[in-house]
């Protein structure tokens, strides 16, 4: 089932890693640099589930999960490179970099389908 997916990260290469992965598995993407953008997305868009790097410039992926949170109902998955316990006390799921094609599929599948 195709899913509006909004994906957020600074690094180009990741961003386009992922976008083109979810668009091979037939769902619409829409990528943001940061976290303000992708609120400023959000808020004109409707998104089935957000994917976000958690180290950015100007609003991080942690900032931008309690966003989404407090004001919205949308699902969150977190990617970073560096480990962060923070997402482990907010219960949000978060894939190490770099990680596969599959362990982002099954992210996707436990978020959205699973809940």
């Amino acid at each position: 089932m195709s899913k509006n997916i909004l994906v957020v990260d600074d690094d180009p290469s990741n961003l386009k890693f992922v976008s083109h992965v979810l668009r091979k598995d037939g769902h619409e993407v829409t990528e943001a640099k940061d976290g303000v953008e992708a609120i400023e997305l959000i808020g004109n868009s409707r998104f089935d589930l957000v994917v976000s790097d958690i180290h950015m410039p100007r609003l991080d992926g942690v900032g931008l999960a309690i966003h989404l949170r407090s004001r919205a109902s949308i699902p969150i998955i977190l990617m970073t490179a560096v480990p962060f316990e923070l997402t482990q006390t907010l219960e949000i799921p978060c894939l190490s970099k770099p990680f596969s094609m599959d362990e982002l599929r099954a992210s996707i599948e436990r978020v959205l389908f699973e809940r």
